[in-house]
């Protein structure tokens, strides 16, 4: 879990389709692992194509889907990139 992340309550689930891992600390957020690279712009285009609107923190092998506010924090402290994409 990243450090200074509040997990109140950290579950490792699993349910995240074409993750090697997942888990979600509350309702709000859910951090997934991947095999490659790949798989984590696969997934990314896939919840775009979704149109329900996304903001996510992306690493090289990792998603983390967190509320929009916490994600410029994540990103200080994981680096990663910040994928936005309006609802349509």
């Amino acid at each position: 879990m990243p450090a200074g992340y509040p997990c109140p309550a950290w579950t490792s689930d699993n349910k995240v389709q074409n993750a090697a891992q997942s888990g979600r600390c509350s309702d709000k957020d859910v951090f997934s692992i991947y095999l490659t690279s790949d798989a984590v712009q696969q997934t990314v285009t896939a919840q775009k194509r979704l149109g329900a609107g996304i903001h996510v923190l992306v690493g090289q092998n990792w998603i983390i889907n967190a509320p929009a506010a916490n994600l410029p924090t994540l990103k200080t402290a994981l680096g990663g990139t910040i994928v936005e994409a309006p609802a349509a």
